[in-house]
């Protein structure tokens, strides 16, 4: 009788749950008999690939800030490159910032224009001015 209610309080205390290690994990107690541990609540979930596109604007060139530091990089568009292509220009130049996507990186960094030498400042400027332009005689000559 009394081994019955030995194995009975050793398997009701294994089942018992601990403290959750997640808020979607909880783990179970192990004894370290032969009876084993349990996990339960653990979902596998399958990674997903996210594929991220970016439209540049640029080739690639050596920006230089006011502080003198070089770096190479893309100039980005604000718009990803997911969508069909619309008529409409693209943004360079968002709420006085840029995109920049340096050599080496995945993410691309977003950093004030008044950052950049006047040159390089000139030549996103340019940039901007040259595709509404381009833009603008597209839609005249379509008349």
């Amino acid at each position: 009788m009394l081994t019955s209610f030995v194995l009975v309080s050793i398997s009701y205390a294994q089942n018992f749950p601990v403290t959750p290690a997640s808020p979607t994990e909880f783990k179970r107690r192990n004894l370290g008999g032969t009876l084993g541990s349990a996990v339960t609540g653990v979902r596998q979930v399958k990674p997903k690939t996210v594929t991220i596109q970016y439209i540049a604007v640029s080739d690639k060139r050596t920006f230089v800030s006011t502080e003198g530091k070089k770096v190479t990089a893309h100039l980005l568009a604000f718009e990803d490159g997911g969508a069909a292509p619309s008529e409409a220009p693209l943004t360079l130049i968002k709420e006085g910032k840029i995109r920049l996507l340096v050599d080496g990186n995945t993410k691309p960094n977003v950093l004030p224009l008044t950052r950049l030498r006047p040159e390089d400042q000139a030549f996103v400027k340019a940039l901007e001015k040259a595709q509404l332009a381009a833009l603008k005689g597209s839609a005249e000559e379509e008349k």
